[in-house]
């Protein structure tokens, strides 16, 4: 059985695999895609890149793992949960929100075990919404429906924050024009984290009722299967 390389002084002796994928998600977060890479990942546990490479034959393989670990978070929907479906549809386009405006290139990094794990939620998800009666045609097109409203809007928080620092400047050059009583405000980047939230769950639920209300399946969603029984 081939060991682990021993890392350099100072530092634990072993990594699991689960410090890998921690450090590279955390290398990702803060660096941006293009600087995952694996020596950078063992210059940044400490280790040497056998260590890496004990786990993960290449970068591709490590950018899977990331992917997996990043859509673990998403939430399945339940037909018997006591919580309506309709809100549960809510909760997951705010997940893939958050996913997408903090990670955009998660597509790019998907690979054979990610993409495994997507068929499987997107199966749970299709079932969940075929058990309160959708046809299975209107339930995968309300799923597609989410989930390019959450990429589209996610990436384009992304992109807005990324332009932030200009912005910034911009809003601050206009307070001091027209005056602190200015009702002059850049408000796509002034929004607070909670602001953005319910921003997002309102669209969101717009958006869902809509969908739902041209199919002709508004009511099928208001309660779950659980809460139809009682």
């Amino acid at each position: 059985m081939r060991s682990v390389v021993k890392p350099a002084l100072g530092r634990p002796s072993t990594f699991k695999r689960e410090d890998i994928v921690d450090c590279a998600l955390k290398m990702l977060d803060r660096d941006g895609v293009r600087a995952l890479t694996l020596r950078g990942v063992a210059r940044e546990l400490g280790c040497v890149l056998g260590t890496i490479n004990y786990y993960f034959s290449n970068l591709a393989d490590l950018e899977d793992a990331v992917a997996v670990r990043l859509m673990e978070k998403v939430p399945v929907l339940d037909a018997t949960r006591q919580e309506p479906l309709r809100d549960q549809l809510v909760e997951l386009g705010l997940v893939m929100i958050d996913l997408h405006s903090t990670h955009p290139n998660l597509r790019q990094a998907a690979g054979p075990s990610s993409i495994e794990l997507a068929a499987q939620q997107l199966q749970q998800q299709w079932s969940a919404l075929q058990a309160l009666g959708l046809p299975e045609s209107i339930a995968m097109l309300c799923l597609e429906m989410i989930s390019g409203l959450a990429h589209n809007r996610g990436t384009e928080i992304y992109r807005l924050r990324n332009s932030g620092e200009q912005a910034l400047h911009l809003h601050e050059e206009l307070v001091r024009k027209a005056g602190k009583a200015s009702a002059i405000k850049l408000k796509t980047f002034i929004y607070s984290a909670e602001g953005l939230e319910q921003l997002h769950r309102e669209m969101l639920g717009t958006a869902i009722d809509i969908f739902l209300r041209g199919a002709g399946a508004k009511g099928q969603v208001k309660k779950t299967r659980a809460a139809k029984r009682k």
